[in-house]
């Protein structure tokens, strides 16, 4: 199945999730580019709510729909304070907050659909005329949430992961051993969600899985090389972080794809 066929049919009225997977994921990105080089705290926050506000004007979304998007900007900005720890701390002292604040801002925009406003002016007009025909054939709100999606999938993703995991209070038995062997996370998952993603919505679900038996597969002898060790941590410790942490990433992925070839 075509990639142009899923998103022809889906993004009706899906305007308002759009925005949000765009703001939230441009606040974790300008985090990840900024925070490493300076902690002031409110540009991403800043960026992100700047960069809804642009889209929702782009995208002719005007009175009532307005609103909406202003609404969406404050929530990026909350999410940003809430998901990222303040200055000074590695661990989010609350991190089921922001995991609550996604899941039902989401929730609400769903039920909400059916009034959001379809997505016109100048983001209509160049999904008209885009130089890739899946792009001319999709839903001006569809190519929204596909931008949106790989915003999360590149950011976002690693944020929900990290959240997930002080939730359940499944630390990294790694931290602070020497020859961590489980390096490259917050590269290879992001690597692996767009994979995924873009498999995902060309319709290659098998293919996808395939991704996902193969990371198995490849961290299986690192994961075993941690069993019968006495000094250091367990297997069991490290396979549970593997797994809570991998199956989130997936989770985070799968669920993005679906809002956008609903």
């Amino acid at each position: 199945m075509s990639v142009s066929w899923r998103l022809r049919y889906g993004g009706g009225g899906m305007s308002w999730i759009a925005l949000l997977l765009i703001g939230v994921g441009t606040v974790d990105f300008a985090h990840a580019l900024i925070d490493p080089l300076r902690r002031i705290r409110w540009v991403p926050e800043a960026i992100g709510a700047v960069v809804v506000i642009a889209f929702g004007l782009l995208s002719a979304l005007f009175g009532g729909d307005l609103a909406a998007v202003i609404v969406i900007a404050g929530i990026a900005v909350l999410w940003g304070f809430l998901a990222h720890p303040p200055q000074g701390s590695d661990k989010n002292p609350r991190p089921g907050i922001p995991l609550a604040l996604l899941s039902t801002t989401i929730f609400v925009g769903i039920l909400l659909a059916p009034v959001a406003g379809e997505v016109g002016g100048p983001v209509a007009a160049w999904t008209e005329q885009a130089p890739w025909a899946w792009v001319e054939a999709a839903r001006p709100e569809a190519v929204l949430l596909a931008f949106g999606g790989l915003l999360v999938q590149i950011s976002t993703g690693n944020v929900v992961v990290q959240l997930v995991l002080d939730v359940a209070k499944v630390a990294n038995p790694l931290d602070g051993v020497a020859g961590n062997n489980l390096k490259g996370g917050r590269l290879l998952g992001p690597l692996e969600r767009l994979t995924i993603f873009g498999l995902g919505l060309t319709g290659s679900l098998a293919a996808a899985g395939l991704v996902v038996a193969a990371k198995g597969l490849i961290r299986w002898p690192e994961l075993q090389s941690f069993r019968g060790e006495s000094d250091g941590p367990s297997i069991n410790d490290v396979t549970e972080y593997f797994l809570v942490g991998s199956f989130v990433s997936w989770m985070t992925s799968l669920v993005t794809l679906a809002l956008v070839i609903t």
